[in-house]
């Protein structure tokens, strides 16, 4: 596995409170969760951490804090410059860089662009020139509405600083041949889909980026520990944890991440507020995932979670 993109990469929550500003005690509190249970990288101010949604002021107090509480520790923190246009990416990875940021993941373009192939290497290129931090491609297709495809990828790899990508691909052929593309070069390549966890890593994906790692990292950890060690069976005992929690947390509908904020609120993570005005969790969903906390809660149980983590 490649050093500086690997293992397992939490998109972190973003704990608000009601007027959109970050809650650092719950914010703190949930860093400190993670860095403690075997996580390799917090990716800040993803899709997860609402990052198309954050005020300015708290968009960076996330990423100014993750930097502070992580600092001295093995655990990388991946900051966030998701935003439409080269010009305000470029901006907002200078700010990371004065914050003492070493990577940040930025997406490709995704307004008012002509989507091609060829737009998406511009960008890059330019992120490239214009900045000092080690790279991360934010591939997200379904929110971006810009597909990357392996050979454009390849090309980016080529390109200096570029270390890594969050592969939100849910089409197996193609993320396999995002892995055979890849797999010579320095680009470390992390699978997104809970499904293919297990296929990807045995196939030489380098890590995993999971949400549902905010609330049990443990399955993670077992399943890229097993994977490191080659051993098959073990990925799937483990893959079989993180499909058992997938199913437990399903419940059709609704915004996906106030859904988390809902679940982060009944386990202590976070308070159920997101920077969504609109997003709301239904009371049938509400029924759903309070199963979902009481499943979370008996599984720290039985694998021996400390108290204090739960």
């Amino acid at each position: 596995m490649k050093s500086d993109f690997s293992g397992l990469i939490v998109p972190v929550l973003t704990p608000v409170d009601e007027q959109g500003r970050l809650d650092e005690k719950h914010y703190v509190k949930l860093l400190h969760r993670l860095m403690a249970r075997g996580v390799d990288g917090l990716f800040v101010t993803g899709t997860t951490g609402e990052a198309a949604q954050l005020a300015d002021p708290t968009w960076e107090a996330a990423n100014r804090v993750a930097l502070r509480e992580a600092a001295g520790s093995r655990t990388k923190v991946y900051c966030g410059a998701v935003f439409p246009g080269t010009a305000d990416t470029i901006a907002h990875i200078h700010r990371l860089q004065d914050m003492g940021a070493e990577y940040a993941f930025a997406t490709p373009t995704f307004y008012n662009t002509d989507g091609t192939q060829e737009q998406v290497l511009r960008h890059y290129e330019r992120i490239v020139a214009a900045t000092q931090i080690k790279l991360i491609v934010y591939s997200i297709a379904f929110t971006t509405h810009v597909d990357i495809r392996p050979q454009t990828l390849y090309e980016i790899s080529q390109m200096d600083r570029m270390i890594g990508v969050k592969d939100t691909r849910a089409d197996w052929p193609s993320h396999l041949e995002n892995l055979k593309l890849l797999k010579d070069t320095k680009m470390g390549i992390a699978c997104v889909i809970e499904a293919m966890i297990a296929s990807s890593l045995l196939s030489g994906a380098d890590g995993i980026v999971t949400a549902l790692a905010n609330f049990m990292p443990e399955y993670y950890v077992d399943v890229l520990k097993a994977a490191r060690e080659n051993d098959v069976q073990g990925v799937y005992r483990a893959f079989e944890g993180i499909m058992n929690l997938e199913r437990a947390m399903r419940c059709p509908g609704g915004n996906g991440v106030a859904k988390m904020k809902y679940l982060g609120s009944l386990l202590d993570v976070c308070e159920p507020y997101t920077s969504m005005s609109t997003a709301h969790v239904t009371e049938e969903q509400k029924q759903t995932i309070q199963g979902t906390c009481r499943y979370i809660l008996s599984e720290m149980e039985r694998l021996g979670v400390p108290a204090e983590w739960r």
